[in-house]
C-alpha cells in the first residue's frame, strides 16, 4: 500500500497481482468499508480512502476471492471550529479552537496563508499562536501528520515598528473577572495598553493589574451607551520585564459584565515619565463608529483606536492599521504613528449598521519632549453605594493624584444627577507631582430606585477632564409594628408589681430603633436595649412593669423613635393601684375550769416566747381580735386565766399564724 495511513479521501495505490483487467464486480475495502478506485488493472489499484473507514485491513476481491488484508492507518483530519480574532497584525497572539489537532505539535505544522506560524501551545482542541513575519491575508490552515484542514480565512496586517505584541479574549457569558495573557517575552520600559469594553451600562472597572505588578492608569472613559454598552482604555507605563506567558492582565468588575471584550498590546518607544498626550471618545449608530477629534500636543505620537460595536467591525479607518478584530464580537483595536502636531480622530466602519463607541488616545513617543505635561488620575474610577433608604445617607471616599510631572489645579467640579453630592472638594484646589487628595461623596436618595450620576473633574491636566461613575438605589423607609397596641395591667397593690409583654417587628426594610421613653416612673421597660436594628421580618420582645406607689388609676404611654416610616410610635399603658388588705387575727381558747373573772392574750414572733400581751384590759371573753399585725409575718399565741384575787394562770398551749402578703 503506498501509502500505508491517510486520511478520508486520500489516494491510496494497492500493489499486487491477479486483481483483474478490469474491476467488473471485484471491489476494494479499508476494514470492511467499500471504496470507490479511480482506476483498475491486473497489478494495480487506485482508491481514495473511503468515509466511514476506520483503520485496520485493505482487502481486494476479485471474482469473489477475497486476498490476505494489507494493514492501513486512518488519521482523523484536522478541523478548525474557530479563531479568537477574524483580524490581527503581527505579533498580535491568536487561538485556533478546534480538533484533532494532537496533544503535541511534533511534526505538525501551523500557517497563516502559507507562512509558518511558531505557536506558543499546543493541545488537541486549541492552538495559541503569534501571527508570524511576513503573513499575508488568507487561511489559516493545521496539518497534522501530513493531512491539512480546511482553510479558516484571517486578515493580516502589517503594524507600525513600535507594536510588539497583543493578544485579547472575549466572554459570552456576565462574569466579575476577565484575564489576558502576552504570550511573548515583555520588555522592561515599553507600554501595556488594555481596552475593557463590554455590553451593559450597569457594571463599571473595579480594577485592571497584573501579574508583575505594573500600574494601571485610565486613558479614556468609561464612555457609556446607556442600556447599551461601555467601554474604557488603561495603560501602564514603563513596565516591568516578564518572561512568555509570565504577565497575565486581570480585570474586576464592580457587578458580573455582560460579553466583556479585552483586548491588550505592548508598544516599544514609548515615553516612559508621562506618555499620554490627548485622548477623545463618542457614541452613535450608524455605519461608521468615529472617536471624534482631538488637537494633539506633541510632534510624534502614536494614536491608538478602539471601538464597542453591537453589529461588526469590518477593517480599519483611514490611515489606521488593524491589531486585532476579536471574535465573534467583531471589535476593532488599530493604530496609527503620526509625526505633526494636529487635530486627529479614528474612524472603523461599522456593518451592519449599529450602535457603537469609539476611543482614541494619543501617546507620546519617547524623546519627543512630552516628559513634563500634568496628568491626573482618580481611585476608583466608579462608586457603588448600594441600597440606601430614603431619608438617609452613605459616604464613600474618592482619591485624586497627580501622576504627572507638573502641578495640577482643579478648576471645576460638576455633578449630574440627583442624590449625590461632593463634600470637601472645592474649585483651585492645586496638586504638586504624586500628591494625592481625598474627598467624599454623599449619596442621599429622595426617591426609590436606582440612581445613576457622574462627577466631571475639570483641571488644566492633559486628561482633563475626568469623570466618575455613580450608582445607588434608594428603598423605602421600613415600617415599625407594635403589638399589642394597649397593656392594661387592672388592678396591682400597692408596693407590689405586675409585668406584661409585647413585641416590636419591622416590615419593609430594615428599622433602627434608637430610643424608648416613659413619663411616670410607675411603668418601666425592660428586655431591650438600645439602639438596636430590626431586620425586614425581624421581632423583639420586651416587658413593661407596673409598680403602683398610689392608690388610684394610672396611665402613661411608650413611645419608641425609629428611623421607620412611623418614626414615634406609642403604646398605651392603664393600670390601677389598690391599698394594700388590712389583717386581723381571731384568737379563741376554751373556758378556764376555774372561776375567773376575766383572761389576757399574749403574743411572740418566735415560738415559745418570749411573749407580750397585747389586751389593754382584762377580758372578759374567750375570743380576742389581734388587729395591730404585718402582713408576711408569722405570730405565735398564748392565752392566761386571772381570779378574783388577781393571781394569772400559766400559758396555755401556743397557736401559730402566718400573715398573708398583699
Amino acid at each position: 500500500l503506498s501509502p500505508s495511513s491517510g486520511a478520508v479521501g486520500a489516494s491510496v495505490t494497492i500493489a499486487g497481482g491477479n486483481f483483474g483487467s478490469t474491476q467488473g464486480t471485484s471491489a476494494v475495502t479499508f476494514n470492511g468499508t467499500v471504496a470507490t478506485p479511480a482506476s483498475w488493472s491486473a497489478t494495480s489499484i487506485v482508491a481514495p480512502v473511503p468515509a466511514g473507514a476506520t483503520t485496520g485491513n485493505v482487502v481486494v476481491t476479485a471474482s469473489g476471492v477475497a486476498s490476505a488484508g494489507a494493514s492501513f492507518t486512518v488519521l482523523a483530519v484536522p478541523s478548525i471550529s474557530n479563531l479568537s480574532a477574524a483580524a490581527g497584525a503581527v505579533g498580535a497572539s491568536v487561538t485556533i479552537a478546534g480538533g484533532n489537532f494532537g496533544s503535541t505539535q511534533g511534526t505538525s505544522a501551523l500557517t497563516f496563508n502559507g507562512t509558518v506560524a511558531t505557536p506558543a501551545s499546543w493541545s488537541a482542541t486549541s492552538i495559541v499562536a503569534p501571527v508570524p513575519a511576513g503573513a499575508t491575508t488568507g487561511n489559516v490552515v493545521v496539518t497534522v501528520s501530513g493531512v491539512a484542514s480546511a482553510g479558516f480565512n484571517f486578515t493580516a496586517t502589517v503594524p507600525d515598528g513600535n507594536f510588539v505584541q497583543g493578544n485579547n479574549a472575549t466572554g459570552e457569558t456576565p462574569q466579575t473577572t476577565a484575564t489576558v495573557t502576552y504570550t511573548a517575552p515583555q520588555v522592561a520600559g515599553d507600554l501595556n495598553i488594555v481596552v475593557v469594553g463590554w455590553n451593559d451600562s450597569t457594571a463599571r472597572v473595579q480594577s485592571v493589574t497584573d501579574t508583575v505588578g505594573n500600574a494601571y492608569s485610565l486613558a479614556i472613559g468609561p464612555t457609556v451607551q446607556s442600556g447599551v454598552a461601555t467601554q474604557a482604555i488603561y495603560y501602564a507605563k514603563n513596565i516591568a520585564p516578564a518572561a512568555a506567558n509570565g504577565n497575565t492582565v486581570t480585570v474586576t468588575f464592580t457587578v458580573p459584565a455582560t460579553s466583556a471584550d479585552i483586548r491588550i498590546a505592548e508598544y516599544s518607544g514609548l515615553d516612559t515619565a508621562n506618555p499620554l498626550d490627548a485622548s477623545s471618545a463618542a457614541q452613535g449608530n450608524g455605519t461608521l463608529s468615529d472617536s471624534g477629534s482631538v488637537t494633539t500636543t506633541n510632534g510624534n505620537d502614536l494614536l491608538v483606536a478602539a471601538n464597542q460595536v453591537q453589529t461588526g467591525s469590518s477593517g480599519a479607518g483611514t490611515g489606521y492599521t488593524t491589531l486585532v478584530i476579536t471574535s465573534p464580537d467583531a471589535d476593532i483595536l488599530e493604530d496609527q504613528l503620526v509625526t505633526a502636531i494636529g487635530s486627529y480622530s479614528a474612524t472603523a466602519p461599522v456593518s451592519p449598521s449599529g450602535q457603537w463607541i469609539m476611543q482614541m488616545v494619543a501617546f507620546r513617543m519617547a524623546g519627543s519632549g512630552g516628559g513634563t505635561a500634568s496628568q491626573l488620575s482618580v481611585s476608583p474610577a466608579s462608586n457603588s453605594f448600594g441600597s440606601v433608604q430614603v431619608g438617609n445617607s452613605a459616604i464613600q471616599s474618592e482619591t485624586l493624584t497627580n501622576s504627572g510631572d507638573s502641578d495640577v489645579m482643579v478648576t471645576q467640579v460638576t455633578v449630574s444627577g440627583s442624590g449625590f453630592a461632593v463634600s470637601g472638594l472645592n474649585p483651585s484646589l492645586t496638586l504638586t507631582p504624586g500628591q494625592s487628595f481625598t474627598f467624599d461623596i454623599v449619596f442621599a436618595p429622595t426617591f426609590t430606585g436606582t440612581s445613576s450620576a457622574s462627577i466631571s473633574v475639570i483641571s488644566d491636566a492633559s486628561n482633563s477632564p475626568i469623570t466618575i461613575f455613580l450608582s445607588g438605589t434608594g428603598i423605602a423607609a421600613g415600617q415599625l409594628n407594635l403589638t399589642p397596641t394597649t397593656l392594661n395591667f387592672g388592678s396591682v397593690v400597692v408596693g407590689a408589681s405586675a409585668s406584661l409583654t409585647g413585641t416590636l417587628s419591622a416590615t419593609g426594610s430594615s428599622v433602627t430603633v434608637s430610643s424608648a421613653t416613659v413619663g411616670t416612673s410607675e411603668f418601666t421597660l425592660s428586655g431591650l436595649s438600645f439602639p438596636f436594628v430590626l431586620a425586614t421580618g425581624q421581632s423583639a420582645p420586651f416587658t413593661v412593669i407596673f409598680r403602683p406607689q398610689s392608690s388610684g388609676t394610672a396611665s402613661d404611654n411608650l413611645t419608641f423613635v425609629s428611623n421607620a416610616m412611623n418614626s414615634s410610635l406609642a403604646e398605651s399603658l392603664t393600670g390601677s393601684g389598690t391599698a394594700p388588705p388590712q389583717h386581723g387575727v381571731d384568737v379563741s381558747w376554751r373556758p378556764s375550769a376555774s372561776v375567773v373573772i376575766g383572761y389576757n392574750v399574749y403574743r411572740s414572733i418566735t415560738s415559745g416566747g418570749p411573749y407580750t400581751k397585747i389586751n389593754l384590759a382584762l377580758n372578759g371573753a374567750t375570743t380576742y381580735t389581734d388587729n395591730t399585725v404585718q402582713e408576711g409575718q408569722t405570730y405565735y399565741y398564748v392565752a392566761t386565766a386571772v381570779d378574783s384575787s388577781g393571781t394569772e394562770s400559766k400559758y396555755s398551749n401556743e397557736s401559730a399564724t402566718v400573715i398573708p402578703s398583699p
